[in-house]
């Protein structure tokens, strides 16, 4: 998993800090998918948009934020 970072304002934290969450590894899916001849897309795609999905947490309170 790549870990993704942004920076946002936390209202519970009251300060603009860093917000963080964990995305598919593209690189590692990209050779799946090479290797098996298309076959492990559809779960490339899953992993997209489950880390789509998933909310940013601020890396010192952990409340999500979208």
């Amino acid at each position: 998993m790549a870990r993704v970072t942004i920076r946002r304002y936390c209202a519970d934290c009251g300060q603009m800090r860093p917000f963080a969450k964990d995305g598919p590894a593209h690189g590692l899916h990209l050779v799946l998918t090479i290797l098996t001849a298309g076959l492990w897309l559809p779960i490339w795609l899953l992993a997209g948009l489950a880390s789509a999905l998933t909310p940013y947490r601020c890396t010192f309170c952990g409340k999500g934020r979208h």
